[in-house]
């Protein structure tokens, strides 16, 4: 009977034959959710299974049966001598853990992806030139704002767009005027880092962070999803995201 729990266990693990074949639950960022929600939907036909018939065991005692169970699935039924649903738990279990992690591979796979593309492609140089180009030279609206300060340090990108060549000295000075109370649509703080909210922010506000991206221009006012056009390159990266 040993030998057949084990074939069983082999057959079911290799095959998945205990899912019903509907479609697998959503993946989330709860790898114990995950897990959990697998291990429900591989299960849902276990019950139905038949006892192994023809045999005569001795009382079990439930309470170790349940002990066994909670330590490695399938274990309380084996040691009920229910080597059929034994296999099944055992097997279903290993099945949810495989998937799940497949369900982990193929997120970092696509965070990955649009990170990369991101970074290829949207810049904190031209986010904070835009900036300085957006207001520059508008002394009577903004007088506080460092006008001309960095005109000598400016080229021309390839695409006609004056960029600051030292940006990240020009960053701590024009940091305070990233706001509403400058540009209307300016209503986020970019993070210092690359976290997951400074990739997040990029692509979905294009009003603000839209003229960044390496097929725009600066002398268009990008707006938000729904409200107007933006750029191929954001439109593709908000699709990834």
């Amino acid at each position: 009977m040993k030998q057949a729990f084990w074939g069983m266990f082999i057959f079911m693990l290799t095959t998945g034959s205990l899912w019903a074949g509907g479609p697998l639950p959503e993946a989330s960022d709860n790898v114990l959710l995950n897990r959990l929600q697998l291990h429900q939907a591989l299960t849902g036909g276990l019950e139905a299974l038949p006892e192994d018939e023809m045999r005569s065991v001795p009382a079990k005692s439930v309470g170790k049966a349940v002990l066994f169970s909670a330590l490695v699935p399938g274990a309380g039924q084996f040691y009920a001598n229910s080597y059929i649903k034994a296999a099944g738990f055992l097997a279903i279990e290993a099945l949810a853990w495989t998937i799940n992690i497949s369900y982990n591979n193929q997120g970092d796979d696509k965070d990955a992806e649009f990170k990369r593309y991101a970074d290829q492609n949207w810049s904190e140089q031209r986010y904070w030139s835009y900036l300085y180009y957006r207001l520059n030279g508008q002394e009577e609206l903004y007088p506080d704002f460092p006008h001309g300060q960095y005109d000598g340090d400016i080229f021309v990108d390839n695409a006609g767009r004056p960029v600051i060549n030292g940006w990240e000295a020009a960053e701590q000075v024009l940091q305070e005027f990233a706001s509403t109370e400058y540009i209307r649509a300016f209503s986020h703080t970019l993070p210092d880092t690359k976290t997951q909210q400074y990739y997040e922010m990029i692509g979905k506000y294009p009003a603000q962070f839209g003229n960044a991206w390496a097929d725009a221009s600066f002398d268009v006012e990008y707006q938000d999803f729904g409200l107007g056009h933006i750029t191929p390159m954001n439109d593709e990266y908000a699709i990834m995201r």
